[in-house]
């Protein structure tokens, strides 16, 4: 059994030992009178010793469980019970104590005093200890990686077991002595005029110290270091933070002067884990700006940073919560004179991250990230932006860290007060410096360790450029002195040999984010480019929803390709064709070349997608490649020729494999046809060899049954299934065909018996993607026979059907169970078995299939299936292949499981109804039938089910407009939905039917005033929101999610949707909203605006544009000259995001002619279809014009001026401590470095007693905090002083001998 432990239980328990019972004091009643006063206040003494031990066995039970709950169940059992007794025993002598007193009172003739005011008095006073336990020579153990929920910890016997600093246990009682009550109470007693009995009056601090709530946790805390028991003191911590989390209370920080006594007593263990525990209870009790009386209290950043200089593998915890206290003190800063306060503990982070191999760089350079974000100024003060910078390209931390630092910058560009901080473009020109520079590669050696940091400082910094190259604040940021620093990445690619040249390249691919393939990787890697054709896919697995924010069959551009529109633009204007063709031209490296070729390809490609016509002829006309090859005398021809045609040949494979829906075994009768005119000419040669293989002779007939081998073997291995499939898609749809084989042949009879179930032929084939193609030529093989009546008449009389509907029977628990069935969970996964499923959507399909089914009752067999609790994959498998275009059992099975069936099954069957809808052989039957579900499924009890029924409705609307008529006319009910079933009523306002419908529920009025003061600002928070996850999803900065918004959907808003309807354009007008937003639009610019005014200046560009986007809408801009405006905004907005906001507003307003007509007058080009339709996208004439910056001036801070208060500091030190200053400061010079260390550590060895100076002390960290110095030189400064001065320092309160701190550092909030 474990002993008890000190400085808990046994603190509260052990006081009774020293009580005397109450016959003891009754002996002494007879004493002489001299002594009858003094043992009358030995009573009260003793009564005060027993109500505090009373209070403290009632708080000690009252937090039990939170103390002890690391106890065996036996040990709690025991200390609960020995803390009852105490209790009840101290309640006894308190009785007792309190008659003796009353009595012996009552004989000398004094007043009584109530026993009430006398039992709840409790003093708090504490005996001093002049010192501590002798110095410990027994080291400590801890756990490396403690998070914030663990608890330092030491061994189970309480020794120490780990090394101690070089630490000075000589400290002065004075240091760790508690607060003396009761001299506090002699202090005062000169001045009391209430006194109590005894002539002394009550102290305040006394008092409050009694009840504060936190007294016991201090009590064992302080107990536990005078006894030098170092695993009382950390569990006592532990226990302590734990109760803080639970009960955090700001109150506490107004009684700072009662935990500070506790705080100096373990910091002067000058332990490593006791230390981690001060930073971890502190960060517990920091809970405000109040925090920072507290660190002047107990000079908190010196301590802070010799922790953080404590560079061995045994401080790893007390660094890592000193951190976690510095970022607390960050967030919690809120003055100017914080600000000052933290510039020392700033500073030695800074010198970390410039510490390759500190171990604790990359917290550091996390902790500058955040307060880069939180409070930038600290970090601009102390010249650490920069320092950051570098850190994020030098390969030292992940890719992903540096891009999350590179989304920090971005947001500290965007805001105007925190961007002056920034010095542009050389601060954030860092960054590129690796792609830019010569010396890039040259700073690492051929070694291999060196040249995978090399690599690794490449893939850094080129993620840190993407990210700031896909933002607007990065963009601008670095087209700043006429695109300096993008101008210099697309000059590199025309330098010969440049090592860096295919690191550009990559970079490029980056940027505008191309995707690899395999052909392309194939074309990469030298290999000949072939036509890949894609597997086909079913049209109702591949349902990619496009932006089409207006309800129409229009499709356009997404924000995010109009973001790249004009990057693209950036770089052609810049050059960047040409300068690839130069590399292509003198490089010697066939693999840079290769790569340099895709590239270009695929800019080509880009600019043909997403620049007008205007901006990009000249780009894909290649006039430099061209000359080259037309010119038969240059040496260069044959690679101007090979790059044309390499770019040629990569075009068409691509095309290829994008558009190509058919495979090898894939037949016209297999597949669903798509209807547009891409396909016509494969449906024009499909329909040819159809013909032709159904008028071959009978010997070719023949011979082609014969080299399928099904008639010479049964071993299907051996059968030649592509020319099968020649076979059903051609000869065998002729009547005469398939009758003759029928009544001749064993050809289908044998095919046939290949997928009877109970043979465990084909349905005990493993489940492969080589061995699809088994249900492929199944399908293939029904629908043939179906297409026959002869046909028809075989399959049904066939094994393969009734074994079919025996093995569904197996499992429809109506029938005989069997051990195993055929379609079990584990055959549907590993074998072909769930290949039967999609040979009855082929049955499903046509009225014969439906009486096959019918008469070997399978229609009932999968009645019963529905009602299964257990097999929800076996009923979403077949509601999810059956065929519904026919009205019968088929559909009324779908409506059972849609109704009764589990959540999972639900939620499968509503998304099966977007499928069914958006498949190409859906017609109008068939969407009024799922459409009537859908609007039903807006009435499930699951929530889940609701939001995919109103996000598929939403869907469909916006897809096709004959089927938002439908749905309005359905008139559903969406009050019970709330805010899910907006965007669905949304919907509605663009049909004269459902603005009436809206009007009639107060929908249009209730939603008008809504989003005219909340949901327009809600909606840049959600847009911004979106784009940002897609942004940083395809960066791979973070990993997708299947609840990922859709960045190409724009989500709906309000005013775009009102005024669709005549009938809306009445109440925007009579609203008078427009107006308003014109008013914004013209009050904020050319304006410093804040963080709600640049919300509310972008609600009110988004609300525009919305409304500009509709041929109905634009009129109100028109009317207003608003287009101007926004243009002015777009090129001169000195905000990031408002100007980018602006941008995307343009890119809405040129989906109208009329939009389009006037910014051409305005010189921005709007990006054009073939059939002459916007595609969303309008690009200026010049790049210049949406991205000229002006240089800002950054504010410069000189630190070198020393303060008034630093001055006066120094006129009082000594010549001595004059010279120590002064070697200090040559610390921060290489040059004097060296000789001022030997010369610190020669007057060190000397006169050691300088070091114990407390001015020489803040004088010295005064330096730090204002000047740059390496972590060495830091490390050696703090090594000279004593750690009990920087302790000693913080409790002294002589003027004379440590000045105060500087007037402007603010304590309060």
């Amino acid at each position: 059994m474990k002993p008890v432990r000190r400085g808990q239980t046994d603190t509260a328990l052990d006081i009774s030992s020293h009580a005397k019972t109450n016959g003891d004091f009754i002996k002494k009643m007879n004493t002489t009178d001299s002594k009858r006063l003094k043992l009358l206040e030995d009573l009260k003494g003793k009564l005060e010793v027993e109500c505090k031990i009373r209070d403290g066995a009632e708080t000690l039970l009252q937090v039990f469980d939170t103390n002890f709950k690391k106890e065996t169940k036996e040990r709690k059992e025991m200390l609960k019970k020995k803390c009852t007794d105490e209790l009840e025993s101290s309640k006894k002598k308190i009785e007792e104590l309190v008659s003796s007193i009353e009595s012996f009172q009552g004989e000398n003739g004094e007043a009584k005093t109530g026993s009430t005011s006398l039992t709840r008095s409790a003093s708090a006073t504490v005996s001093r200890k002049s010192s501590l336990q002798e110095k410990y020579s027994t080291r400590f153990s801890y756990k490396a990686g403690c998070s914030d929920s663990c608890s330092v910890t030491v061994s189970g016997t309480g020794e120490l077991i780990g090394p101690t600093r070089n630490a000075h246990s000589n400290l002065t009682p004075t240091v760790i002595q508690r607060i003396d009550f009761e001299n506090v109470n002699e202090k005062n007693n000169s001045s009391s005029e209430d006194t109590q009995p005894n002539g002394k009056r009550p102290s305040s601090l006394q008092s409050n110290f009694s009840q504060f709530p936190l007294n016991p946790w201090l009590d064992n805390i302080y107990k536990a270091c005078l006894e030098g028991s170092m695993k009382d003191v950390i569990d006592s911590s532990n226990n302590l933070c734990e109760y803080l989390h639970e009960h955090s209370d700001p109150a506490y920080a107004k009684n700072f002067s009662l935990i500070t006594p506790t705080i100096l007593s373990m910091l002067e263990l000058n332990v490593s884990e006791v230390t981690a525990s001060v930073y971890r209870l502190l960060r517990h009790l920091f809970l405000d700006a109040t925090a920072f009386s507290c660190c002047q209290m107990l000079n908190l950043p010196w301590i802070l940073s010799k922790s953080l200089l404590s560079g061995t593998d045994a401080y790893q915890i007390e660094r890592e919560q000193a951190f976690r206290l510095i970022r607390t003190l960050y967030f919690l800063s809120s003055t100017e004179g914080h600000e000052d306060y933290l510039s020392g503990i700033t500073r030695t982070i800074i010198s970390i991250c410039e510490h390759v191999s500190d171990v604790s760089r990359g917290i550091a350079v996390e902790t500058l990230i955040e307060l880069m974000i939180i409070r930038p100024k600290i970090l601009f003060k102390a010249n650490g932006l920069r320092v950051l910078m570098i850190s994020l390209i030098d390969g030292s931390i992940s890719e992903n860290l540096a891009a999350s630092a590179a989304l920090a910058l971005v947001y500290l560009l965007d805001d105007p007060e925190s961007a002056c901080y920034v010095n542009l473009p050389y601060d954030i020109g860092i960054l590129l410096s690796p792609f830019t520079s010569s010396s890039s590669r040259d700073t690492f050696n051929s070694s291999e360790e060196q040249s995978e940091q090399a690599a690794k400082a490449m893939k850094s910094s080129a993620k840190v450029a993407s990210v700031l190259l896909n933002s607007w604040s990065g963009l601008l940021a670095l087209s700043t002195n006429d695109f300096q620093a993008l101008r210099s990445i697309v000059d590199t690619l025309r330098v010969p040999s440049f090592a860096p040249r295919s690191d550009v390249i990559d970079l490029f691919f980056l940027i505008f984010q191309v995707e690899y393939s395999s052909w392309s990787e194939s074309f990469l890697a030298g290999k000949r480019l072939t036509v890949v054709k894609n597997q086909a896919v079913s049209n109702d697995d591949n349902i990619n929803m496009v932006n089409i924010p207006d309800g129409s069959n229009k499709k356009y551009m997404s924000l995010r390709q109009h973001f790249t529109a004009v990057l693209l633009f950036i770089f052609l204007e810049l050059g960047l064709v040409e300068s690839i063709v130069c590399m292509i031209r003198a490089s010697d490296d066939p693999s840079a070349s290769r790569k340099a070729t895709y590239l270009l390809g695929e800019v080509l490609r880009l600019s043909d997608e997403l620049l007008p016509i205007h901006l990009g002829a000249k780009i894909q006309s290649l006039p430099s490649l061209f000359n080259m090859a037309s010119q038969f005398t240059a040496e260069d021809r044959f690679v101007a020729t090979s790059v044309l045609q390499s770019i040629e040949s990569l075009n068409r494979v691509k095309f290829h494999s994008a558009t190509q829906p058919f495979s090898q075994t894939t037949s016209l009768l297999f597949k669903e046809q798509k209807t547009d005119g891409s396909f016509r000419g494969q449906r024009q040669v499909e329909h040819v060899k159809l013909k032709m293989g159904m008028q071959i002779d009978d010997s070719h007939f023949r011979s082609m049954l014969a080299e399928t081998n099904v008639l010479a073997t049964k071993n299907y291995q051996k059968w030649r299934w592509d020319t099968l499939v020649q076979i059903m898609e051609g000869p065998l749809l002729s009547p005469k065909r398939i009758d003759e084989t029928l009544r001749t042949t064993k050809f289908m009879r044998r095919l046939l018996a290949f997928y009877k179930p109970f043979s465990n032929r084909f349905s005990s084939i493993q489940n492969t993607k080589p061995n699809q193609k088994f249900i492929k030529v199944g399908c293939l093989v029904f629908r043939t026979l179906l297409a026959n009546p002869e046909g028809v008449k075989y399959l049904s009389e066939s094994k393969v059907i009734k074994q079919i509907a025996e093995s569904l029977s197996q499992i429809d628990g109506y029938s005989e169970q069997v051990s195993e069935p055929i379609f079990s969970n584990s055959r549907l996964q590993k074998t072909l078995t769930h290949g039967y499923f999609p040979m009855l959507k082929v049955l499903s399909s046509q009225k014969e299939g439906h009486a096959i089914m019918e008469r070997w009752r399978i229609f009932t067999t999968l009645y019963h299936l529905t009602e299964l609790r257990n097999r929800d994959d076996l009923i979403i498998i077949f509601l999810t292949n059956l065929d519904y275009r026919l009205e019968g059992h088929t559909r009324i099975i779908f409506s059972k499981a849609l109704n009764t069936g589990q959540q999972a099954v639900r939620l499968t069957a509503t998304k099966h109804l977007a499928a069914l809808i958006n498949s190409e052989s859906a017609n109008d039957n068939l969407n009024h039938w799922a459409i009537s579900l859908l609007i039903f499924q807006l009435y499930d009890p699951c929530l889940e089910v609701c939001k995919t029924a109103v996000k598929v409705l939403n869907e469909v609307c916006a897809r096709n407009e004959n089927l938002l008529a439908q749905v309005v006319q359905l008139q559903p009910s969406l009050a019970h939905l709330g805010e899910i079933g907006s965007p669905l009523l949304l919907r509605f306002l663009a049909t004269t039917v459902g603005f009436h419908y809206l009007s009639e529920i107060n929908f249009i009025e209730h939603e008008l005033d809504n989003w005219y003061h909340h949901r327009n600002i809600d909606y840049v928070d959600l847009l911004e929101q979106n784009f940002f996850l897609s942004f940083v999803s395809n960066l791979k900065i973070i990993d997708k999610k299947n609840n990922e918004p859709d960045e190409n959907i724009l989500p709906l808003h309000f005013y775009g949707e009102l005024v669709k309807s005549p009938q809306g354009c009445e109440v925007l007008e009579s609203s008078g909203h427009f107006e308003s937003f014109m008013g914004t639009l013209v009050e904020f610019y050319d304006k410093p605006l804040g963080n709600e005014a640049i919300r509310q200046l972008k609600s009110a560009l988004w609300a525009i544009g919305n409304i500009g986007k509709t041929d109905q809408g634009i009129t109100f801009l028109i009317n207003h000259d608003t287009i101007p405006l926004i243009v002015k905004y777009a090129e001169n907005s000195l905000i990031p995001t408002v100007r980018g906001t602006a941008y995307f507003v343009l890119g809405l307003i040129s989906r109208t002619s009329k939009g389009v007509e006037i910014l051409e007058s305005l010189h921005w080009y709007s990006l054009m279809s073939l059939m002459g339709t916007s595609q969303g996208i309008c690009i200026p004439r010049h790049a210049g014009q949406v991205l000229s910056t002006p240089r800002r001036n950054v504010e410069f801070v000189n630190e070198r001026v020393p303060t008034p208060e630093f001055s006066s500091l120094l006129s009082s030190l000594t010549n001595s401590e004059r010279e120590v200053i002064r070697l200090v400061s040559n610390l921060s010079n290489h040059v004097l470095t060296n000789e001022s260390a030997r010369q610190l550590t020669k007057i060190r060895s000397k006169n050691a007693k300088v070091f114990s100076s407390k001015r020489l002390v803040k004088a010295c960290m005064t330096i730090l905090g204002k000047f740059h110095y390496r972590v060495q030189i830091q490390q050696f400064v703090f090594e000279l002083f004593p750690y009990s001065v920087l302790l000693s320092s913080s409790t002294s309160q002589d003027l004379n001998e440590s000045p105060s701190r500087p007037n402007n550092l603010s304590i309060s909030a």
